[in-house]
């Protein structure tokens, strides 16, 4: 949280009146601006006050003049609409332990008010008894302890609360008095904290103990006590102080712990604005709890009196610095001795502000300064270099990383090559052919592995110590030709070098100064024991081939260790255990096994299964699912618990439910067993499979809410005007009964076998699959016309083209269930949904071009510039995806120096889509314009298509050349990035809708030909495809399939036709 400098004097004012022993509350109020506006008709002397630009004024001397126009007859006292600073409460007791009718005076002088006065003094002595006044007194009758309460309220009614414990008794110990003190008072997340409770006190005695609770679940004893918070939050810390008669007394305070922190703001050391002062440009001011900046010479000009002032605004003075990052690269990896590193640390930053210095540490005892520095290593090792960066403000960030010098000019090649019989064989030519060889090293020497791919395959080179931790590794690599070299320094902690070879892997030990590493292995004389038997544990089968086993290491998995060749222990609980032994050779080189162990009985979890009855259930009958098949191979099964895919569950072995509508429900069953032991178990019911629907089965059957859901205006009366209006001009051909649907489906009488074999065949088709009824009533006059099976769409290039390349790709698996995928067929209460394509997210602008497809507000253009997609997140030319089972083609035509390309996708599912909506993103050639030439969306077998233009809704963004694709990264081909929402402002509702084995495409010409550019035409239609995503709206109403993508295209203000 950010905070003005009056934010901050507050709350240390607060914590100031705590830290003497009263917690106090407030509300906040306006600031004084009871005064009259100001008039230009008017004259002013000193003194006189008003109200201009929101803010309070006091003339200086007599004046005519505007307060913002002559600044030095006026002081700007403050905004009008601050809040009232809160008071504090505060007040003294002449004796905390009176006797039962003494006096005793409270004084409440302390309490004060920064912006005001206080009012009022109000007293609460907790026995009845009340007080008014800044000084009263009151005697208590009885002994007891007695709360006394103080509210003062300032002159804005802003209330503030102290409270005291007075105890009264004959001759009684009288209470100590705790208060104590917080630096800071405004920590930042881990900065220590000091709290001191040495204005502690106990008027007839002395303290005992201090305790404290620091709020976030840490406690301390003591005078003076430190603690860190580890996250920004408010914390109420509480001391607790007892006298040597074991009286007590308790106060507390709130911490705000913020991730601004208490280190100081910009405005440290900072001088207020001087009216009489002369500043130059970036000498810097503080004024009104800001912090500003001169541009250029000037005096007498006050901070933020214009907008066109010489004062730069840097911010509030609370606001802290905040930290430098320190980064550093170096040229070399492994130099050798005597050669020069440099050393670079131009990649540090500081988020607001500048590097002011560099300082690092080679570690081994040389140091430099700088951005940039150089520096050689006399001997060889390992040197750990840190550098330290500090900005501007005096924050400072440091990091570090490690060299390694190598002694060796040519260190020993060992080459790899994974060509030999499938395995890998090492050179020298001693150890060639082995499978498994093991290679001898020489501890402090330096070694080169170099690991060379010749079969394609990926595969990297690993070196582990005695735990299977691996210490080195190589890059993996998997191209013919490539290489890796590992450079090191033998140590005795290396025992093992790892070479994945496709499917195994090649395991050889490393023999450091000859000494072979040892084999440990070890036996239990049972491996299921009950909780109290004791286990033996023998490692009498571990060996060493060149010496003897110097040390037994064991680890019971339960906490416990032991040494020795043998070794007993006794697990305490049932449960599974892993059993570690690590041995050590005469040598020093180790080896580790490890074993499970099973103590007691573990309990074996169920198995879940259930049937339903009947399998493929009507709308509104029901169903009975049984779970009796579901066991317990050790047990029972203790409970049942179901969820049906609608919201609704049961519980039990057996339940019944009725689905209200048809669809594909994915039901889940899941037992838990008497050991606690849980299966769970899914399948998917099909409610409505079609069957009950038969050419007889009349619209009123088939949806009886047909007339009341349907939208009256447009469709004149219901279905009847949405069947007469919309109906297919060629359903007689396709055996529709066009006179009985329209003169039957406005009463509700109308035979779903009017709309003819092909008709009937696909609502029976979209109801088995679970297209709601009411949206498969909406869409029955276009299915008429759909025909079996669908054309190849021709090139709607509009000049005749024909021939180039294609290139097929599909059909991609789905991400998801198909049924999901179910389209409203019609926007309840609307003809056309092109508020949806048009959303009023940013308002018209007719000046906007397409230069700004690539302004620095696009959010496209950093993911493209980082080869990576920016709606799968993957890397650029990983492949086609879609949110659907769909089919791609990609096509290319071309006429000598320009050519078109068409992108191509055919629904593979057994419901309609919704195009409109819609959204696609790949790359092609650039266009550099904004139109799409053609959106088509055709079928040979119908003979009415529809033709679109959606350049309101396509954005294109020129790749770089390091962020081109495949083939092209790197080259000046000229590529861009498309994303493309597909719209039908203008045409007819039937061609929204994409139906089973239907096809639409996406067409674009005139762009750069093979004469300006020598395209790879393979290679573009792969990478057309290998970047292509498209994602179908599941919802009418929905903008949320990517809205990174939406904001772009919305972004670009291009919403007239």
């Amino acid at each position: 949280m950010r905070h003005t400098r009056r934010d901050l004097l507050r709350k240390a004012s607060a914590l100031s009146a705590l830290a003497l022993g009263a917690s106090s509350t407030a509300t906040a109020h306006s600031g004084h601006c009871d005064a009259p506006d100001w008039d230009s008709n008017a004259t002013y002397s000193g003194g006189d006050q008003v109200v201009y630009d929101g803010a309070l004024w006091t003339a200086e001397w007599w004046t005519q003049r505007e307060p913002d126009a002559d600044l030095g007859a006026w002081t700007r006292e403050h905004d009008c609409d601050q809040d009232n600073e809160e008071p504090t409460a505060s007040f003294t007791i002449d004796g905390r332990s009176p006797a039962p009718g003494e006096t005793v005076s409270f004084d409440a002088s302390a309490s004060s008010d920064p912006d005001g006065s206080i009012a009022s003094y109000e007293w609460d002595f907790d026995d009845g008894g009340s007080a008014t006044g800044e000084t009263v007194t009151h005697s208590f009758d009885a002994a007891g302890e007695y709360t006394v309460t103080l509210v003062v309220r300032d002159d804005e009614e802003a209330p503030a609360t102290a409270t005291k414990t007075v105890t009264v008794g004959e001759g009684s110990n009288v209470a100590p008095d705790a208060t104590f003190t917080v630096d800071p008072a405004e920590p930042a997340p881990g900065e220590t904290v000091s709290f001191d409770a040495a204005d502690s006190s106990d008027s007839d005695g002395s303290l005992a103990s201090f305790e404290w609770d620091f709020g976030d679940g840490a406690t301390a004893t003591g005078e003076s006590v430190t603690h860190t918070y580890e996250t920004a939050d408010d914390y109420t810390v509480s001391l607790t102080v007892t006298d040597d008669d074991g009286a007590s007394d308790s106060n507390d305070t709130t911490v705000t712990v913020s991730a601004s922190g208490s280190d100081g703001g910009s405005c440290d050391g900072v001088d207020a604005w001087d009216a009489d002062g002369t500043y130059s440009g970036g000498d810097q001011v503080t004024h009104d709890g800001d912090l500003w900046e001169a541009s250029w010479w000037t005096s007498g000009d006050e901070p933020g009196a214009s907008e066109y002032g010489p004062w730069e605004n840097k911010g509030a003075c609370g606001e802290d610095n905040e930290t430098p990052t320190a980064s550093f690269t170096t040229d070399a990896s492994t130099p050798a001795p005597g050669e020069d590193i440099t050393f670079d640390a131009s990649a540090s930053s500081d988020p607001d502000g500048s590097i002011a210095s560099y300082e690092w540490d080679f570690g081994d005892g040389s140091t430099a300064t700088g951005e940039m520095a150089t520096h050689g290593y006399a001997e060889a090792g390992e040197y750990t270099v840190e550098l330290t960066v500090t900005d501007d403000a005096g924050a400072t960030d440091s990091t570090a990383t490690t060299v390694s010098v190598s002694d060796a000019d040519n260190p020993t090649q060992i080459t790899i090559d994974s060509s030999i019989d499938g395995w890998l064989g090492v050179e020298p030519a001693a150890i060639e052919g082995e499978r498994n060889p093991t290679i001898s090293l020489t501890s402090g020497e330096s070694y080169a592995f170099t690991y060379n791919n010749v079969d394609g395959i990926p595969h990297d080179l690993v070196i582990r110590n005695a735990a299977g931790e691996e210490l080195l590794a190589t890059e993996r690599i998997g191209q013919d030709g490539q290489s890796r070299t590992l450079e090191f320094e033998a140590t005795e902690e290396m025992v093992e070098y790892v070479c994945t070879v496709h499917p195994e892997s090649m395991v050889g030990d490393l023999a450091i100064d000859g000494n072979a590493p040892p084999m440990a292995g070890l036996t239990v004389d049972t491996a299921n024991p009950d909780p109290g038997q004791e286990v033996t544990f023998d490692a009498s089968e571990s060996s060493d081939s060149d010496g003897s086993i110097a040390s037994y290491e064991w680890e019971f998995g339960d906490g416990s260790t032991a040494t020795g060749e043998t070794a007993s222990h006794t697990y305490a609980e049932a449960g599974e255990y892993t059993v570690e032994l690590t041995i050590t050779d005469d040598g020093g080189a180790s080896a580790v096994t490890r074993t499970d162990i099973t103590v007691g009985s573990v309990n074996e979890g169920p198995t879940a299964s259930f049937s339903v009855d009947p399998a493929s259930p009507s709308p509104g009958e029901e169903a009975t699912f049984d779970a009796s098949e579901s066991a317990d191979p050790d047990g029972s099964i203790a409970s049942y618990e179901w969820e049906f895919g609608d919201g609704s569950t049961a519980t039990g072995e057996t339940a019944s439910h009725t689905y209200a509508e048809a669809g594909s429900y994915s039901v889940e069953l899941t037992v838990t067993d008497d050991g606690g032991a849980t299966a769970t178990t899914t399948t998917t019911v099909q409610v409505g499979d079609g069957s009950d629907v038969t050419a007889e089965t009349t619209l009123e059957e088939f949806y009886p809410a047909y007339d009341e859901d349907f939208n009256p205006e447009y469709t004149e009366g219901g279905v009847q005007g949405l069947l007469k209006n919309e109906l297919n001009g060629d359903a007689s051909e396709y055996g529709a009964d066009v006179d009985a649907i329209q003169n039957n489906a406005g009463d509700g009488s109308m035979q779903l076998g009017s709309l003819g074999d092909r008709g009937l065949e696909l609502v029976k088709q979209f109801d088995a699959a679970g297209v709601p009824r009411e949206n498969n009533a909406r869409i029955m006059p276009w299915v008429v016309g759909l025909p079996e099976e669908t054309e190849p769409i021709p090139f709607n290039d509009g000049s005749g083209r024909d021939g180039g390349l294609t290139a097929d790709a599909g059909p991609v698996s789905p991400d998801n269930d198909p049924s999901v995928l179910i389209q409203d067929a019609w926007p309840s209460g609307e003809q056309f949904d092109d508020d949806y394509l048009q959303p009023d997210r940013v308002e018209w602008s007719s000046g906007v071009s397409d230069s700004q497809y690539n302004n620095t507000d696009n959010p496209i253009i950093e993911a493209t510039t980082e080869k990576v997609h920016p709606v799968t997140g993957e890397n650029l030319g990983d492949g086609f995806t879609a949110n659907a089972p769909v089919e791609a083609t990609a096509e290319l035509h071309g006429d000598g120096w320009l050519f078109d390309t068409s992108l191509i996708f055919e629904n593979r599912t057994e419901v309609p889509l919704l195009i409109d909506g819609a959204i696609m993103w790949y790359v092609a050639p650039s266009k550099e314009a904004t139109g799409l030439d053609q959106f088509s969306y055709d079928n040979a077998q119908r003979k009415n298509f529809s033709v679109g233009h959606p350049q309101r809704d396509v954005i294109e963004v020129a790749l770089p050349d390091g962020a081109k694709p495949g083939p092209f990264e790197g080259t000046d081909a000229p590529l861009s990035a498309y994303g493309i929402r597909v719209t039908h402002h203008d045409n007819p509702y039937m061609y929204r809708v994409l139906y089973p084995n239907q096809k639409f495409s996406m067409t674009y010409g005139n762009v750069t030909g093979p004469s300006q550019y020598d395209w790879p035409v393979d290679d573009l239609v792969d990478v057309m495809l290998d970047t292509l995503h498209l994602e179908f709206r599941t919802q009418m109403d929905s903008l949320e399939q990517n809205t990174e993508l939406v904001d772009a295209l919305d972004m670009r203000n291009r919403y007239g036709n």
